[in-house]
């Protein structure tokens, strides 16, 4: 699974405004910007570890 960084900056703008719209900075008192971030990481960071599964699985290792 290869994540299209073509659309990261717009994608991490709308997860900032989406926190943003919820205040969800206040929680941590961490910037919406820095939680968006965060949370497109970890969405590719996700993307990388179904790449590694599957091909762990593809190799027969069960």
């Amino acid at each position: 699974m290869k994540v299209n960084m073509a659309n990261r900056d717009k994608v991490v703008e709308e997860l900032r405004e989406v926190v943003n719209r919820n205040s969800l900075e206040n929680e941590c008192g961490t910037p919406d910007y820095i939680i968006a971030e965060m949370l497109y990481r970890a969405y590719v960071n996700y993307c990388d570890t179904v790449t590694d599964r599957d091909k762990w699985w593809k190799g027969g290792r069960r």
